[in-house]
């Protein structure tokens, strides 16, 4: 059968002009005053003659907008030159002027060869024009007199306001000749020496070869694909260029650039080939609106980032773009306005009793409104419009601004086979609201799974070949000469009883068919009566780099003398050339990794002869980001990257957090482990939101994983489940008193997830080990880059990324008025290793520390594909030496912690979780080197000496504690006997992390309040680690008010005195500082209620850091003894109080 062609040739359409699926808004005030011109003339520079009515030969009409000038032909409607951005025209200058912008359409008769047909128009008039808009009509009716030289359509091409808008009505009247309408798209060829980038996703974004590269280059199995031999850019040769590598599906296609010869299709056989329903007959009428697209130019100043500000740019405006659809602008009446249209609503359950005997949500099943017709005919139906939207987790689904008409419902659930239908015929009427309630969805069913192979999701994507994993399949067998033959895969599977006279079922579904036959057999390769699909698809997925097509169900009913009890072999035959059946298992040799798909979860991890390492009696998908898209990013013999998306719209506002996700796994060659990261994006004008915790768990076997290590100190034989879950509660749900431990030796301790968290600094490898076999699993994070808060900040040690812990709503977690926003979250590295000696839980740990320092020296990774993870090459350095000058003294800033952090005020570092920071340590002279540093602003920009002038009006009169922005040095008492974790008995550093220490304050100052000597008191024994109230029984509790004693020798009334108070933490606490008058109202000097730390009750000796300069006149002093009241006011709360770092009291300068 012939091929359709453009005459020129191949299109080629490059450039960076976005075509968006909805419009384009102007946000420039300067150019909102620019008035839209149309003009009618013969002058092709393009430049503004005016409307002119007269008409001469081949004139054109010329749109101006101060942004772009587009000139068209008149009355065909072609693009003949789009000026932009100081570029006369960005279309290819070489080609015919009617070969540059068009659109195009692949039809024939009933039987006959293809024809290719410009849409050429015959009429030209505008729809209307102001000063913001002009909307003009390019149309063409057709009647008998054409014969077969057009396709039997009326054309009308309206372009809105320039920037450009384009749309089509394609309408047929009742009578009209049968005809078939393969593909209609659009199409601009831009200039060839000039756009040679093209961008489909974040991640499809590269250089592509010129026409003349692909000329010269080695032809291959099909005319789209070529080897490039010779290519101008040198980087392009020994690659295969073919346009099919780029194709996506309709839902991804909202924003790309040039697309070498696939321009954006509105109706195509690709990948489902002529079982679409493209065929009109008897002269059936149509009309249809394709359209508005929008055609958009952007442009930034060069830097080396302008490709990706371009695609970030026309990603914002595709946002824009969608937020604002369908348009009130086009003035077709076939283009009904949101009033215009109808909403329905509803939720979809699925029944199926064998996997739940409740009924389970439809979760983020894909529900749509689509014409009249059988299950799943949605899939071939080209000819009306579709509605479609993804429900939220638990089944809820809203399809918004659908068309007035009559359709019918669909669905299909990931994880479930089969499609669903609604009965009902629905009716959308002018700003109707149908909501339909409750729907169920019953899959096919014939009794209990007893195997099944893959994941019910319409795609192949989880069958994969690759030299990194183990492969279970088959693929056309070549017999040379260019000929094949038939191939039959064995899938071998037990039976323990065979019930005689009863039917089995085996349930096959395809992902994708070409030309093929599939043949099913039981136990008889040569039963000459097999069941059998018939010759079935013209999808041509294979040859297209598809991973799906269209969707095929087969229910074969199995009779029991098939089946055998024992061992039993199902051949599957695909008797013609090409059959797409593969089988994955990911693989590395040493570890293997399950997926689901397309969420993303990690569902399995095999090691060291244990099947799965996560709890088994878990569900699989036991809470989560979860992906609605998978893709493989890479596929080599040393490395694999997966990649699991979840793209965020305004459809799903409310259901789900306003962000897209992108969840990358990467496994290598020769590694115990594997990698994780993720990508985290809000888009400009998004809703408001709070990410308070942003972190990944594994929930590992109850029943094998009992020893955690977190530091050489913090290691330990831990409770299960069911121990915390019989054990007695304490103060608050985390801690739990554990009196019936299945290990006695925990019986009697406290339990308390907050006893093992850790500073950021101190969190770059942990884990668990289990004993039989002596195996380890840990988390190691190379890089504290994405942490939220700095080195100092304190955090659990499941592996969080962001968390309010310790530092509480001062976290700056709120994305707010539109704010856009991107972080990438890792990589981190799930790494597991194993001993032959039972219980050697030592020489795991050493051996992960070790794996930890060749991870740190690997960072940054040069193997992670996302261009939003920077190589080492794309990253910056700053060297520097920091001095300190304290009064009269002047010192290196001996091993002080350095870093670079977003801009804002001093110390703002503690409180930001949005940007990434960089931090070191200076060496015993103050220098630093801060390596690695991703492009941005950061605060610490000058290099060379640095002096820090820390606060200082005075010399030091008297100091209690270091400043250290600890608490730690201070005294820490013992637990009460029957509340202890006797792994910090023994330790001094580590006592604080005692459950209940804020009752001990009470024990050991019953009525009257701490006081401090300064001379003879010593803050280690002295001074209690936490300011708290008293509690006075019956949960009530009692302000407090500590005392500092001190002698001055000299004071003169008017000069003044300085007291530095340093907080380490504070909860929800109003410290009051009062100078030898203990009643004093007002107080001398007040905080003000600060802090949200919960330090205390979490068993943190320290939160955020607070300094406060306070000024003491010198007429509030005397000479002699004098006291400072250190009041804590607020009492509602046990956990109510602060943690002091130091105090210093300095006199006059």
């Amino acid at each position: 059968m012939a091929k359709a062609r453009s005459p020129e040739g191949p299109q080629l359409i490059r450039g960076a002009i976005w075509l968006l699926i909805f419009f384009f808004f102007f946000t420039s005030a300067s150019y909102a005053k620019t008035p839209v011109s149309v003009i009618q003339s013969t002058n092709t520079s393009g430049s503004a003659l005016g409307v002119q009515l007269r008409r001469h030969s081949n004139p054109q009409v010329v749109i101006d907008n101060g942004l772009v000038r587009v000139n068209l032909s008149n009355p065909g409607g072609d693009v003949i030159a789009i000026r932009y951005n100081g570029i006369d025209n960005v279309l290819e200058i070489i080609n015919p002027e009617s070969n540059r912008g068009y659109w195009d359409l692949v039809w024939n008769k009933p039987g006959d060869p293809i024809n290719y047909d410009k849409l050429q128009a015959t009429q030209f008039r505008v729809i209307m024009e102001d000063e913001n808009q002009v909307e003009i009509s390019f149309s063409k009716k057709w009647d008998i007199s054409l014969g077969d030289s057009t396709v039997p359509l009326n054309v009308d091409k309206r372009r809105d306001h320039p920037g450009i808008y384009l749309y089509t009505i394609l309408e047929r009247e009742e009578g009209w000749p049968d005809v078939d309408m393969d593909q209609i798209r659009v199409v601009f060829k831009l200039q060839k020496e000039k756009f040679n980038f093209m961008a489909v996703s974040d991640d499809r974004q590269r250089i592509m070869p010129m026409p003349d590269d692909r000329a010269s280059g080695q032809p291959l199995a099909y005319p789209e694909a070529v080897l490039l031999t010779r290519p101008i850019d040198s980087r392009l040769r020994g690659e295969v260029d073919d346009k099919y590598q780029y194709s996506c599906e309709d839902k991804d296609n909202k924003v790309h650039g040039w697309i070498t010869d696939d321009p954006p299709m509105f109706t195509s056989t690709h990948y489902a080939g002529k079982d679409m329903k493209t065929a009109y007959r008897d002269g059936e009428p149509w009309k249809k609106v394709f359209g508005p697209v929008y055609v958009y130019l952007n442009s930034v100043q060069a830097t080396e980032e302008f490709r990706s500000a371009l695609w970030e740019d026309a990603k914002l405006q595709a946002s824009i773009e969608e937020s604002r659809w369908p348009y009130d602008f086009p003035q077709s009446e076939d283009f009904p306005s949101s009033a215009q249209r109808g909403t329905v609503i509803g939720r979809l359950a699925v029944s199926d009793p064998y996997i739940n005997k409740k009924l389970m949500y439809a979760s983020y099943a894909y529900v749509g409104l689509a014409a009249p017709g059988e299950v799943g005919s949605w899939q071939t139906e080209v000819k009306g419009y579709q509605f479609w939207t993804q429900a939220d987790n638990r089944g809820r689904f809203a399809i918004k601004n659908v068309r007035p008409g009559n359709y019918n419902l669909y669905a299909w659930v990931p994880g479930i086979i089969g499609d669903y239908k609604c009965d009902a015929n629905i009716t959308i009427q002018p700003g109707s609201k149908i909501n339909l309630g409750s729907l169920l969805y019953e899959p096919p069913r014939d009794g209990p799974t007893l195997w099944e192979i893959g994941i019910p999701d319409r795609s192949a994507a989880e069958f994969y070949a690759s030299a990194t994993i183990v492969v279970i399949g088959f693929t056309p067998k070549e017999k040379g000469n260019k000929t094949y033959e038939a191939t039959t895969w064995k899938v071998i599977f037990e039976l323990d009883n065979v019930y005689q006279n009863q039917i089995y079922t085996l349930q096959l579904a395809l992902a994708s068919a070409t030309l093929s036959e599939v043949q099913v057999r039981f136990n008889n390769e040569y039963d000459s009566r097999p069941f059998t699909t018939g010759q079935i698809g013209k999808d041509n997925a294979i040859a297209r780099h598809g991973i799906h097509g269209l969707y095929w169900l087969y229910t074969f009913h199995v009779p029991s003398y098939k089946l055998l009890q024992g061992k039993n072999t199902m051949y599957l035959t695909q008797t013609n050339n090409d059959g797409p059946f593969f089988g994955v298992l990911v693989d590395n040799g040493f570890v293997q990794v399950n997926l689901s798909k397309p969420e993303g979860l990690v569902t399995g991890i095999k090691y060291n002869g244990i099947d799965n390492l996560l709890e088994t009696e878990n569900h699989e998908d036991n809470r989560g980001l979860e992906g609605t898209n998978f893709r493989i990013v890479t596929n080599h013999k040393n490395q694999i990257e997966l990649s699991f998306t979840r793209t965020w719209n305004l459809d799903i506002q409310g259901s789900r957090v306003p962000l897209n996700i992108d969840r990358r796994f990467i496994m290598r060659r020769g590694v115990t482990g594997f990698y994780m990261y993720t990508i985290l994006e809000r888009l400009k004008g998004w809703p408001d939101a709070d990410m308070d915790e942003i972190r990944f768990v594994f929930k590992l076997q109850n029943d094998k994983f009992h020893y955690m290590a977190v530091s050489d100190m913090i290691q330990r034989i831990m409770p299960t489940p069911s121990d915390r879950a019989a054990g007695k509660k304490l103060a608050y749900p985390e801690a739990v008193l554990l009196t019936n431990p299945i290990d006695h030796r925990l019986k009697g301790e406290v339990d308390d997830k907050y006893q093992y968290a850790v500073e950021n600094s101190e969190t770059k490898v942990k884990g668990w080990i289990s004993e039989n076999p002596t195996t380890g699993i840990w988390i190691i994070t190379p890089s504290l880059e994405f942490l939220a808060g700095g080195p100092t900040k304190r955090d659990l040690t499941c592996h969080m990324f962001t968390g309010m812990h310790y530092a509480g709503r001062d976290l700056n977690t709120k994305y707010r008025n539109g704010e856009p926003w991107k972080k990438v979250f890792g990589p981190v590295f799930v790494y597991l290793n194993s001993n032959a000696r039972v219980g050697d839980h030592q020489a795991l740990w050493n051996d992960a520390k070790r794996q930890m320092s060749i991870e740190e020296r690997s960072w940054p990774y040069k193997f992670v594909e996302s261009p939003d993870f920077p190589p080492p090459n794309q990253r910056g350095t700053v060297l520097g030496s920091l001095r300190v000058r304290d009064g009269n003294i002047h010192v290196p800033a001996q091993f002080a912690y350095v870093g670079l952090a977003v801009p804002g005020d001093v110390g703002s570092w503690q409180l930001d979780s949005k940007g990434y920071q960089f931090w070191t340590r200076t060496d015993a002279k103050g220098n630093f080197v801060i390596r690695n540093v991703r492009a941005g602003d950061y605060n610490l920009i000058n290099m060379g000496i640095l002096r820090y002038d820390p606060p200082r009006n005075g010399p030091t009169l008297w100091e209690i504690g270091i400043p250290d922005r600890s608490a730690a040095e201070f005294f820490v008492p013992d637990p009460r006997p029957t509340l202890v974790n006797r792994l910090f008995m023994e330790s001094k550093t580590e006592r604080y992390r005692q459950y209940g220490l804020w009752e001990r304050y009470t024990d050991l100052y019953p009525k009257e309040d701490l006081v401090y000597n300064v001379g003879t008191s010593n803050y280690t024994k002295d001074w209690f680690f936490a300011h708290l109230r008293r509690d006075e029984g019956n949960n009530t509790y009692k302000p407090t008010a500590w005392q500092i004693n001190f002698e001055l020798k000299d004071v003169k009334p008017t000069r003044n005195h300085t007291l530095q108070l340093a907080l380490a933490s504070a909860t929800a606490s109003n410290v009051q500082v009062r100078f030898n008058q203990g009643n004093a109202s007002p107080p001398h000097f007040v905080t003000g209620t600060v802090g949200k730390d919960n330090a205390i009750a979490r068993h943190g000796i320290h939160g955020l850091y607070r300094l406060y300069s306070i000024n003491v006149p010198g007429n509030l002093l005397v000479k002699g003894r004098n006291t400072i009241y250190l009041a804590q006011a607020r009492a509602e709360s046990p956990f109510f109080g602060v943690l002091y770092d130091y105090i210093r009291l300095e006199g006059p300068r």
